[in-house]
């Protein structure tokens, strides 16, 4: 019987794919079968109770009143129940008691006293300034404060480059499927970001730059340049520039952790690439603020070591012999 079953030979390649098929397909049934129609194979019946029997809440008015005269009913049923059984045992409510049951009642009718409209202690209340309104003084402060900046539109163009590419990329997330859209659209603005922090905004809101050259050797160096010791920095733009500086890598950062967590490894890839900009201006400005304060109190220690030596020798002192 046996004789007439053909022998499957199977080369050593024709029995790797297979078994590579088995193990690729076995999960994927598994899977296939475990997530199709849950509800009839996994389901224990009388485990779930049912909806018509659980207690709803009241979410519309009508249904809201409805509950309330429910509940006051069955109160004043307890109520009177107690009341005809105290009376059986000779006891009388007293006084306290039935302020509290007044007070429930209050309670669930929703009548709650109002305090009266005293105004705070100092404060006089004026017809100009309605609630919820900020007063006039609070505008003014934030014009000022964009006035007062020595290079406004550099301050402007270095907010709107530094918030727009988080913007874009968190309404991406939020609002659009269209991925290859958002992720071009973030790297320009990245781009021009980076650009714009390296040649622009330090220069001129904080005095420093930086660029990478290769020497002689072939070997990559950092040049950092400040400006003059004597020059004033705006502290609105200084503050602005190093808050911004450091809070854009922190937030990109903590996005490549959700997209980690979300299994999002296309916009890992964006945000990763966000991360290595802001990033490389970060650390590069850091190192040319920390060159700048040491060349400026190098030079001022040479300066006053040079006045002191020359105050000291007098040539004059010497004809007068």
């Amino acid at each position: 019987m046996f004789r007439y079953i053909p022998k499957l030979r199977l080369t050593r390649s024709q029995f790797e794919l297979a078994k590579f098929t088995f193990y690729l397909l076995t999960p994927i049934s598994i899977m296939y079968y475990v997530g199709i129609d849950t509800d009839k194979k996994f389901n224990v019946p009388g485990f779930w109770p049912d909806p018509e029997t659980l207690n709803k809440i009241p979410k519309e008015p009508y249904e809201i009143q409805a509950e309330l005269a429910r509940i006051r009913a069955a109160k004043a049923a307890k109520r009177a129940r107690l009341e005809a059984k105290a009376k059986e045992l000779g006891i009388t409510p007293e006084k306290n008691e039935e302020e509290e049951d007044e007070k429930e009642a209050n309670t669930l009718t929703g009548s709650i006293p109002q305090a009266p409209n005293v105004a705070p202690t100092g404060v006089t209340p004026t017809t100009n300034q309605t609630a919820g309104s900020a007063p006039d003084g609070f505008h003014r402060t934030l014009y000022q404060k964009l006035s007062e900046s020595s290079h406004p539109i550099a301050l402007l163009t270095y907010l709107a480059f530094r918030i727009a590419p988080l913007l874009i990329y968190l309404f991406g997330l939020l609002f659009t499927s269209n991925y290859i859209l958002n992720f071009i659209t973030v790297i320009l603005l990245l781009a021009g970001d980076f650009w714009n922090i390296k040649n622009i905004a330090g220069r001129l809101m904080v005095g420093l730059r930086w660029w990478n050259e290769a020497n002689e050797l072939g070997q990559s160096v950092w040049v950092f340049e400040s400006a003059d010791p004597n020059r004033y920095i705006n502290p609105i733009d200084s503050k602005v520039f190093w808050v911004l500086l450091y809070v854009c890598p922190v937030s990109w950062i903590v996005l490549g952790i959700f997209a980690i967590l979300k299994f999002e490894f296309l916009s890992l890839i964006l945000v990763v690439v966000a991360i290595t900009l802001t990033t490389i201006n970060a650390m590069a400005y850091t190192k040319c603020d920390k060159f700048g304060k040491a060349n400026t109190f190098t030079s001022g220690v040479l300066g006053n070591v040079t006045s002191s030596l020359l105050g000291s020798v007098n040539p004059l002192a010497f004809f007068s012999r």
